[in-house]
């Protein structure tokens, strides 16, 4: 029987297959390896399991789970007879807290999320999001967190010295880091419009007045801004 005569599932096993052994072969951080991770992702992103919310920084998390997928890529282990079902049980399990981040930030969220919730239409709660690895992906550390903790009542104090120390910028680290498209687009700006306001402005929001694509402000954000945010946080004594 030629490929042509499987089921679609089979295909996708075979396709999933070649391509999943194509990138362990590579070295980790070859020009090789990137070019086959690329190719895997190619197909993983069009697997109807993976999850999608009508959110406008969905891309965003999605883009932070590629990433991150290429990097831990040599970490995934088949546990079932589906390769299909466990990359996309895996990937999943690190999207939710990418997802769960992204509606936090936007909404300042304080109440805690039960996992029997269900936040999408096909009726999965959070738990469903879970590999059998348990939490996968799931980062104390995760710099967004550290901002969303910071909010709660144990931390006002921090949190008030972050606002202040985010108006004054004392050694202008905050407005020196900025977009090489957009000086504009520094890191002052982003954080008083999206940690002080309330409600917050949205990415879309602010770059639009920037003039420049959503991405460049969220990938600013989430690589220079928040390193910074986390940073002081500690200097005025919090401890994840």
């Amino acid at each position: 029987m030629n490929s042509s005569n499987l089921p679609e599932q089979s295909k996708m096993e075979i396709q999933l297959r070649q391509k999943l052994d194509a990138v362990l072969s590579t070295s980790p951080q070859s020009a090789e390896r990137a070019k086959t991770m690329s190719r895997l992702i190619d197909i993983v992103q069009r697997l109807p399991g993976i999850k999608k919310v009508a959110h406008q920084d969905y891309l965003l998390a999605l883009n932070l789970t590629w990433e991150w997928m290429s990097k831990n890529i040599d970490q995934f282990l088949q546990s079932t007879n589906s390769l299909e079902n466990d990359l996309v049980k895996w990937i999943n399990g690190y999207l939710y807290w990418r997802i769960r981040d992204i509606y936090n930030l936007s909404t300042n969220s304080k109440h805690p999320i039960s996992l029997d919730e269900q936040p999408f239409d096909e009726g999965d709660s959070y738990i469903d999001f879970l590999s059998a690895e348990g939490f996968v992906g799931f980062n104390l550390n995760s710099l967004d967190e550290h901002i969303i903790s910071l909010q709660q009542q144990e931390y006002q104090t921090i949190a008030t010295q972050i606002e202040k120390w985010i108006e004054s910028d004392p050694e202008q680290q905050l407005q020196n880091c900025y977009s090489r498209n957009c000086k504009q687009c520094n890191c002052q700006i982003i954080s008083y419009r999206r940690l002080i306001i309330d409600p917050p402005d949205s990415y879309k929001e602010i770059a639009n007045e920037m003039g420049i694509v959503t991405g460049t402000l969220t990938g600013h954000w989430y690589k220079k801004c928040l390193p910074l945010l986390q940073a002081q946080a500690k200097k005025f004594g919090y401890q994840p």
